[in-house]
């Protein structure tokens, strides 16, 4: 599965399904650090060393993501379920992925 978006945009999803927030970019000085202006997740050594390979895609996670983010920030005590839920889900796709 070939998935892969910069780290501003893993940004903007999460922004967007959390449903507010902002982005905060420091400013840009001649004298700051090279930092490279395209960044990517990458499961590369995952991959290689633990032969692990994602059952669903960015835009799955993200909002998994966000949805437990938001459970947890709200005190849910539903937390424990919906973790389970969570994981159940994601052992079916792995489980089906490797049928």
């Amino acid at each position: 599965m070939t998935d892969q978006i910069s780290v501003l945009d893993l940004a903007r999803r999460f922004i967007s399904a959390w449903g507010s927030g902002r982005i905060e970019l420091p400013p840009s000085t001649n004298n700051a650090l090279h930092e490279a202006h395209l960044l990517h997740l990458a499961i590369d050594k995952a991959a290689c060393d633990l032969k692990w390979f994602p059952c669903c895609d960015s835009e799955t996670a993200i909002e998994w993501t966000v949805d437990w983010y938001k459970a947890w920030h709200t005190g849910c005590e539903t937390l424990m379920s919906l973790s389970l839920e969570q994981i159940g889900t994601y052992l079916k796709m792995a489980f089906q992925r490797s049928s």
